[in-house]
C-alpha cells in the first residue's frame, strides 16, 4: 500500500461519464456526475478511482498506512 500516492481529487469533467462517446450524456454504463475523480499514483502507474466524494474520502484515507490500525499507537492513561 505504501507505493500509492494521492495526486489530486476532482469533480468530474465534461466527457469523462457517460457512455464512452465523449459527450458526458450519461448512456450506458455511467459514472454519475456528482461523483469525484481521485487520481492516483501505483509506483508510476496512473490510476484513476471514481466514487460519491463522502465514499472517496473514506478509502483515501483505508489506504492512508499512517491512519492504518497496525500504524496506530494509542496514548498510554
Amino acid at each position: 500500500m505504501e507505493r500509492l500516492t494521492v495526486k489530486d481529487v476532482r469533480r468530474l469533467r465534461g466527457g469523462e461519464g457517460g457512455d464512452g462517446d465523449g459527450d458526458g450524456d450519461g448512456d450506458g454504463d455511467t459514472i454519475p456526475r456528482s461523483w469525484h475523480i481521485a487520481e492516483l499514483d501505483d509506483a508510476g502507474n496512473p490510476v484513476r478511482l471514481a466514487a460519491a466524494l463522502a465514499d472517496l474520502t473514506r478509502i483515501i484515507r483505508a489506504l492512508d498506512p499512517a491512519r492504518t490500525p497496525a500504524n496506530t499507537t494509542t496514548p498510554e492513561p
